[in-house]
């Protein structure tokens, strides 16, 4: 969608990360649990900021398509007026992450330096 006014959101942005994790050794099986969080300087990842557009406006500026779409009242959903506030914008988002991977470790070599470091002669 367009966020208010005629300027496109910025492609790209900075986050801070913060996050924990732990890994444990099963013979040749890694098990890694990590979870950890994301403080962004952008109110426009859930696209809910600034103020509501007016559908005509949307609708000129991006596609009918677009304002179709944000236009939901035709599903249930309650009337918007133009202009008034969407979210707040004195908050930035913030996004969270879970993850879990298992690791199974092929080679028998617990030696990567001396196994692989191609400035060593071979005989």
């Amino acid at each position: 969608t367009v966020k208010e006014g005629t300027d496109p959101y910025k492609l790209d942005q900075i986050a801070i990360p913060v996050g924990a994790g732990l890994k444990v050794n099963a013979g040749r099986v890694d098990f890694q649990l990590e979870w950890g969080f994301r403080r962004t300087y952008t109110d426009y990842i859930d696209d809910v900021s600034g103020r509501y557009v007016d559908n005509v406006q949307l609708a000129f500026e991006a596609s009918p398509l677009t304002a179709a779409l944000a236009d939901r009242t035709e599903y249930g959903e309650t009337s918007f007026n133009a202009d008034r506030a969407r979210g707040d914008q004195e908050t930035r988002d913030w996004y969270y992450y879970c993850g879990l991977s298992i690791t199974f470790i092929i080679s028998k070599f617990t030696d990567c330096e001396q196994q692989y470091n191609w400035t060593r002669r071979r005989n």
